[in-house]
């Protein structure tokens, strides 16, 4: 992922890469995967696939959206949620109707 110039500074040691790297990468790793598990629906998967796994997971460990959007790079909140608003993981769901004690 090419880091807009304000995120370079914050995440220079983790994810400082170019796209072409970033694609070569997950196309190594499905590739194994495909071997290893000998599953054809790897090939299909991509680095915005993992991209919006990777937003679900930190927003599932009540990390902040407006962090998860500025981390990853989306332009907006909207364009976050519309992209990202997936399925939170059990925990996750369990955590917040804690919150709330009469659900």
């Amino acid at each position: 992922m090419v880091l807009r110039n304000r995120h370079r500074a914050t995440f220079s040691t983790t994810a400082d890469r170019r796209s072409r790297s970033l694609r070569r990468w997950i196309h190594q790793a499905t590739d194994d995967l495909r071997e290893q598990t000998d599953e054809p629906g790897w090939q299909y998967v991509g680095f915005h696939d993992l991209r919006r796994t990777w937003a679900t997971q930190l927003r599932s460990a009540d990390v902040d959206a407006m962090v998860v959007c500025d981390w990853g790079g989306w332009n907006d909140l909207d364009t976050f949620l519309d992209h990202c608003r997936g399925t939170h993981t059990p925990e996750a769901q369990r955590r917040e109707r804690q919150k709330v004690k009469w659900l």
